[in-house]
């Protein structure tokens, strides 16, 4: 099994933090503009070729987004509504037709929206942004060989770890140079140190007394993750 998060496009700046109407349907215009120059599509190409090369039964895709655009109205009553919306970006769509085009072959099966956002732009437009969930299966092997049924979908609320000074995520991936399987935000300003695998391997070749001590770390670890 995979997982990957394929990034929204957008870190939707100063769109909570707007100070009047004005400021919010700018900041929304800038984030459909941050999803444009982002250029999806050759995202989910990158995203396929790490698929195809590592051909999981399974993958778990996080921030699947669709973008659509249309006219935005607003009535004397104070509603309003996004009408004649045209998908621009469906990032699902474009990673099957990319991992199909790589000769990989996989298909939905489970997806889990997590919202749903109309939103005005300062061109007098409108932005409608759905997040989801979405589990994609191989689809080129025999049944006795891989298969599921039953499929559910749920929405669980899950405490997610928070890291500090002196700790590390990404460790596994590291080792044993595997697709990355977990990421990270930075709550306030960070200096982080990033370690290639290569240089890694490279260091304990020629200091081998680093092994005793990745392996405490790796033990302690796994005594947190057992708490």
């Amino acid at each position: 099994m995979m997982t990957y998060n394929m990034y929204v496009g957008t870190e939707y700046t100063g769109i909570n933090t707007a100070p009047d109407y004005d400021a919010f349907m700018q900041a929304v215009s800038n984030a459909i503009d941050d999803v444009r120059t982002g250029d999806p599509a050759a995202r989910a190409q990158a995203i396929a070729q790490q698929i195809a090369a590592a051909k999981p039964d399974l993958v778990s895709l996080q921030e699947v987004s669709t973008w659509s655009t249309g006219t935005f109205t607003a009535t004397w009553t104070g509603t309003t509504s996004c009408d004649n919306l045209q998908l621009e970006f469906d990032y699902r769509q474009l990673l099957l037709d990319a991992l199909t085009a790589q000769g990989a072959h996989y298909m939905p099966v489970a997806t889990n929206t997590h919202f749903q956002v109309d939103a005005p732009t300062s061109a007098g437009t409108c932005v409608r942004n759905t997040w989801s969930i979405v589990v994609l299966a191989r689809a080129d092997l025999k049944p006795e060989d891989f298969s599921f049924s039953n499929v559910q979908t749920a929405t669980f609320e899950h405490v997610l770890p928070i890291i500090g000074p002196g700790q590390s995520f990404g460790v596994s991936s590291t080792l044993t140079r595997g697709p990355r399987t977990s990421a990270a935000k930075a709550l306030k300003d960070t200096v982080a140190l990033c370690l290639v695998a290569e240089d890694l391997f490279r260091a304990v070749s020629q200091h081998t007394e680093i092994v005793s001590s990745i392996c405490k770390y790796l033990v302690r670890m796994a005594k947190e993750d057992t708490r």
